[in-house]
Formats: C-alpha cells, sequence, structure tokens
C-alpha cells in the first residue's frame, strides 16, 4: 500500500486519535505579558509561561538560549497560544511514523542507516542530556528526478535518544518539508512544524504547533527540555517572524515510565525520510540540496559529591550518519544523504543525488 492510498481510518486509528486529544489537553501554558522579556525574566516566570531553563552563563547553551529569545532586528517575539491543534481523521492518514527500521550500522565514526543522516553525541555513562538546541535554514525541496510521479519528504529535527534498538523513547521537534509529483507536474512544495514523543513499536505521530507558520528558506530555532523522565518541553522559534510555540507533553507511555520515560543518553541533529504511519512504507526522498545545523549543543547533568551539576556539550566527539536506500538496477546500496561535521557547533547533512 502506498503512503497515500489508505482510505480511511480502522478501530486502531480512531482509537489513536482519542488517545491524541486527550494527551494535548494537558499542553496549554497562559501567555506571556505583552512586554515580557524572557532574557530578564526570573527562573520561576520561565516556567510559568513554560520557557526552557536558563543554562549556565558562558556556554555555548547560554548563547543558543540567549539566540532563541533575542526579538528579531525589526519586531519582536509573538508567543503563540499553547492549545490544542484540532485533529481530524486527515491528519493521522496524512501523519508519519518515525519507525526506525534498522539500528544504524557502525563504521568508525560514521554510521549507515536507511532513514536518518546527521549527527549525535552520547553521555558515554557520564550524566544524562537535560537539553538540547539546535538552529537551521528551512531547505526547499524539489523532485529527485523530475517528472517522476511520488510523496518525497523530509524532516529535520533535533531530539534526545531513539538512536540505539534498546531505546524505546525519544522526544523530538524540527519541520518536515514535502513535494509531490502527480501526473509529471510538480505541485508546490510545503513546510512544516511539528513535535513528537516517539514510542517504539507504538503509532504515534508528531503533533503540529498551534498557529506556528513556517516556509523554505526561513530559520528555525529549536529547544527540548527534560523536566523529568516522563515530562518534556517542546520550544520553537521562527527567527524570521519572531514567532514562539510551546508545547509541554507528558510521555504516551505514562503508565511505565521505567520503560517509556526519556533516558537522556544520546542527543540528534537529524536529516530523515519519515516512514509512513500505516503501511510503514518510507517516502522517498526529495532533494533538499544541504541543510546546515548550527548552534548545536547540550546540556548534560553530571553526578558531582554536590548532586548534579550542568555540563554544557557540543560535537566534540560526535558520531556521523549517512543515509542509504537499495537500489534495483543493478542491485545494490547507495548512498543518498551524508553528514559532516563543520566545527564543534556546526553540522551539514547533504543530499546525493
Amino acid at each position: 500500500m502506498a503512503p497515500t492510498d489508505r482510505p480511511g481510518l480502522d478501530a486502531e486509528g480512531l482509537k489513536l486519535l482519542a488517545v491524541a486529544q486527550a494527551l494535548l489537553k494537558k499542553t496549554v501554558y497562559a501567555l506571556p505579558e505583552p512586554d515580557f522579556d524572557p532574557l530578564d525574566a526570573a527562573p520561576e516566570r520561565l516556567v510559568a509561561y513554560g520557557l526552557p531553563p536558563r543554562p549556565p552563563p558562558g556556554t555555548e547553551a547560554f548563547d543558543a538560549w540567549t539566540r532563541l529569545f533575542t526579538p528579531p532586528p525589526d519586531g519582536k517575539l509573538t508567543f503563540l497560544p499553547a492549545g490544542v491543534p484540532e485533529l481530524t481523521p486527515d491528519w493521522l492518514i496524512d501523519g508519519y511514523l518515525l519507525d526506525r527500521p534498522g539500528t544504524p550500522r557502525a563504521t568508525g565514526r560514521a554510521e549507515s542507516s536507511r532513514n536518518w543522516s546527521g549527527v549525535y553525541i552520547a553521555t558515554n555513562g557520564q550524566g544524562r542530556f537535560k537539553q538540547t538546541f539546535g538552529a537551521w535554514t528551512v531547505p526547499q525541496v524539489s523532485p529527485p528526478t523530475p517528472g517522476i510521479d511520488g510523496d518525497y519528504r523530509c524532516s529535520t529535527w533535533t531530539g534526545l535518544d531513539g538512536h540505539r534498538r534498546h531505546s524505546l523513547s525519544m522526544p523530538q521537534l524540527g519541520t518536515t518539508q514535502k513535494v509531490k509529483v502527480v501526473s509529471g507536474t510538480a505541485q508546490p512544495h510545503t513546510e512544516e512544524a511539528w513535535w513528537q514523543w516517539w514510542l517504539r513499536g507504538f503509532r504515534f505521530p508528531p503533533f503540529p504547533f498551534p498557529g506556528f507558520q513556517v516556509a523554505a528558506g526561513q530559520t528555525v530555532q529549536c529547544s527540548l527540555t527534560i523536566l523529568s523522565p516522563g515530562l518534556v518541553l517542546f520550544v520553537i522559534r521562527n527567527a524570521a517572524t519572531g514567532a514562539v510555540g510551546r508545547i509541554k507533553s507528558e510521555s504516551p507511555g505514562i503508565g511505565d515510565l521505567v520503560r517509556w520515560g526519556v533516558r537522556g543518553v544520546a542527543a540528534e541533529w537529524i536529516t530523515e525520510r519519515p516512514t509512513d504511519i500505516f503501511s510503514a512504507v518510507v517516502y522517498p526522498l526529495p532533494n533538499y540540496g544541504t541543510v546546515t545545523y548550527r548552534g548545536c549543543t547540550a546540556i548534560v547533568e553530571q553526578p558531582t559529591p554536590a548532586g548534579p551539576a550542568p555540563v554544557a556539550r557540543d560535537l566534540s566527539g560526535a558520531r556521523k550518519i549517512r543515509m542509504v536506500a537499495e537500489r534495483a538496477r543493478p542491485a545494490r546500496s547507495a548512498v543518498i544523504s551524508v553528514a559532516h561535521k563543520i566545527s564543534d557547533t556546526m553540522a551539514t547533512t547533504d543530499y546525493k543525488p
């Protein structure tokens, strides 16, 4: 079954829709007052308005946090209502699941995956990640081969965990870029921002940020904060418009956080071709050009005699993941997206035709 062929929802799909609506009702935050300035706000006010805590000064994470809340030169920040998006069966049918079809295969510092391309860092047993930051310019995608019908998609995101087969839970947020070719004609490309708490083996798609608009060529800045193993804060900003979306979500597996809570053992910055939620078909990758991930940094809480201490991490020691696809004529594995570390806070992924 092709990703777009499913005609409607079965009982399982309708149940998932109801579960999603119930979860979203817990994500609402109050709007800050018009003159609210996160850069000068007390820590308790940041918490009250659903904004990430201020990282230690003098770190790249603090700089990324500051950029996240610095108003655009010709405007001001606009905090969007953290309300519940209207979900319909169409949302689920058109959704997709990050299915992790296989554990990346490692070769030195390079790994291969059929749907991931990017970089990640790990704690290696030295504490747990509590926060991650990243920014990128939303790419304008095009069909990889003109005139061939298809639904081409790629996602660009930052997240925590989910990388290894034993990792069962992964919160993440980012953008998706799509282009369809119908009867040989490419349709207009579209872009959207989303957040997701992925659980291995569950059909739990991404959710849109209510009222948040994004377009190709605009830069998004993202932050993800673990408040507890079963509670995560997702924040995204459109640097061009100053719009800020934020959501606090419980894990969909809230009844068993030992199994389904976030562990905070890896942080990622990834370009991906997503998987259809019902058919398990991986969407074909569009030509996305190059995506540059900037301000790639994370906060890890490391144990000390005085208690957990926040320590900033960058891409030092990062591992790279390349994306591969199986080709039929001749039968082979072809690299379709590669990652490069540019600096300790910057990495790129590049489309390979």
